[in-house]
């Protein structure tokens, strides 16, 4: 089995998922994967779709990086129907 060392999500996909979806998605990999030296695990989440669960699953589950894309034109958005 290949060991790996780096990892990487990208898209902002994975967030997008229900938590259920995303351990599932992760767990995944741990069972396919011999993740024992890995040394990056990286993540791109949309901010919006980052919840408290998500967040303590990629930690429960060892992902050492989140990269959070903002759109800058859809932040604005947001701020503006909030009243900021």
């Amino acid at each position: 089995m290949k060991i790996f060392r780096r990892q990487f999500i990208w898209g902002g996909t994975p967030t997008a998922l229900t938590t259920a979806q995303l351990e599932f998605l992760l767990e995944g990999f741990h069972q396919r994967l011999d993740l024992s030296a890995l040394e990056e695990w990286t993540i791109e989440a949309n901010p919006g779709s980052v919840s408290a669960r998500k967040a303590a699953l990629l930690y429960k589950l060892r992902v050492i990086e989140l990269v959070l894309v903002f759109n800058p034109g859809q932040h604005i958005a947001q701020n503006s129907r909030a009243g900021t």
